[in-house]
């Protein structure tokens, strides 16, 4: 039987407590020196349940750093909230901090509240995660995805830096 961790605490009121992500950080070293199989964070927002975990790929950086062995996995990312190269750079980094020990879940979302950070997408998340995933697969595997720039011109982007893992685990 594989053992992981997984963290979603209801502690993020208090400011400045520089402990709060201590139980994240020492628990991970516990389950990679203890042959535990994954450590796994998610996204939520704007909430004192979970809302210590905004952002899984910088507490997964966190968790890289400190670790060797033990698998690095997003509980969730709710993709309809992000540009997919997004999703697949930050994600990338943390493959490459790590060696290779990334895993992601994709999410729909389900509060609307989280949506306050792309409030016009809500009604369209069901359909929206699964073109996120196909196409944070293909910029993973070194492929591009359409997008507009800054002028309104339409461009291809690629995510740098490259992965260290050819397929992502989703």
């Amino acid at each position: 039987m594989d053992l992981s961790l997984f963290y979603f605490a209801n502690d993020s009121t208090e400011p400045g407590d520089k402990g709060r992500y201590e139980l994240l950080l020492e628990g991970a070293k516990f389950a990679d020196e203890n042959g535990f199989s994954a450590v796994w964070t998610p996204e939520r927002h704007f909430h004192p349940f979970g809302g210590m975990y905004p952002n899984p790929s910088v507490l997964g950086a966190a968790v890289a750093s400190v670790t060797e062995r033990v698998a690095i996995r997003a509980g969730s990312v709710v993709a309809p909230l992000h540009h997919p190269a997004r999703i697949a750079e930050e994600w990338s980094v943390v493959d490459n901090l790590s060696g290779g020990r990334v895993g992601v879940a994709f999410a729909s979302g389900w509060n609307s509240v989280d949506f306050a950070l792309r409030p016009g997408v809500y009604d369209e998340r069901k359909r929206i995660v699964s073109e996120r995933v196909g196409e944070v697969r293909t910029l993973w595997q070194g492929g591009s995805v359409p997008g507009t720039d800054g002028l309104g011109r339409p461009v291809d982007v690629r995510a740098f830096p490259p992965p260290v893992q050819r397929e992502l685990p989703v």
